[in-house]
């Protein structure tokens, strides 16, 4: 526990979705003037608050569950007009409730992106990392919906993409005109656009302009698994390279190596038509709720 800092706390939160371009907008938001984002991406103190991380727990080894630690976060907050964190608050039952008990009048940006694509890229991502042992993506949907978690994190591919249901508990807690909700295919089609529509909603400089350059969190699996975590994994290997690096170059190391590395898993058009009826109704609650025409999702 840290004690002694200054008690301050988020004004907005980026709470989702998973594999949407959640990374890259954590980016773009970073690097505004007027914008504080913690250092630490997804401390998830409003799933965890109050309980006790595994050592084992490699997804959640670094969960902020403490307020004091919570607080600290924000320590380094000086002059910043918007002051937010990023995690994946969206697909939590009891995070809005938590929200809304210590910070009432928070902001709250969600990113959303065809749930069918979005469960994909997330079980790749999950094999890519290690935490999915099961490589076939049928597979580990039948398991999430049976139950059945035999890897090292909850699996929640379909979970995850029931974006009304997992929307209202927000919109319950929270006025309408404090949710921006915006679309994958916003950020894809119109980068700059989204970019500075969201910076006027944290009511800081839209005129404003990030480096849009960076790809985030490309998915993929390794072709080659026991190099890849040579690397990947903190090794003394990965600690050497990066010492003799600039900062500036240790992220395009990354992006290098994993853009040589990765391969992509197969998704089957029957599955992927499957998974579109699946998330149908819950679809057609979001376009109401937000009021987007969501039709290209159905197909």
């Amino acid at each position: 526990m840290i004690s002694g800092v200054e008690k301050i706390l988020p004004n907005f939160l980026l709470i989702g979705a998973a594999k949407s371009g959640t990374t890259s907008l954590y980016n773009y938001l970073h690097q505004h003037p007027q914008v504080f984002m913690s250092e630490l991406k997804e401390p998830r103190f409003f799933i965890y608050e109050g309980q006790q991380i595994s050592d084992n727990d490699l997804v959640n080894r670094k969960t902020v569950t403490d307020i004091n630690d919570y607080h600290s976060l924000f320590q380094g907050v000086t002059k910043e007009l918007a002051i937010g964190e990023a995690s994946g608050y969206l697909a939590s039952a009891d995070a809005a409730d938590r929200i809304k008990k210590y910070l009432p009048n928070v902001k709250l940006v969600a990113i959303l992106r065809n749930p069918v694509d979005r469960a994909f890229s997330h079980h790749t991502f999950a094999v890519q990392k290690g935490f999915e042992k099961e490589v076939v993506f049928q597979a580990a949907l039948e398991k999430e919906l049976q139950g059945i978690n035999d890897c090292q994190y909850t699996r929640t591919y379909i979970h995850q993409g029931m974006y009304h249901k997992n929307l209202l508990p927000f919109y319950r807690n929270f006025p309408p005109e404090n949710i921006k909700v915006v679309l994958y295919e916003d950020l894809v089609q119109d980068r700059i656009g989204l970019i500075k529509d969201i910076y006027t909603f944290l009511n800081v400089d839209p005129s404003f302009v990030p480096d849009l350059n960076v790809r985030m969190n490309k998915s993929g699996i390794p072709k080659h698994r026991k190099l890849y975590e040579l690397y990947q994994k903190g090794s003394i290997l990965r600690d050497i390279v990066r010492s003799l690096l600039p900062k500036a170059y240790r992220g395009k190391l990354n992006r290098w190596i994993e853009n040589r590395s990765l391969r992509k898993l197969h998704f089957p058009d029957e599955l992927r038509h499957e998974l579109a009826e699946y998330f149908k109704e819950d679809i057609t609650g979001l376009e109401m709720l937000i009021n987007r025409d969501l039709s290209g999702w159905k197909a």
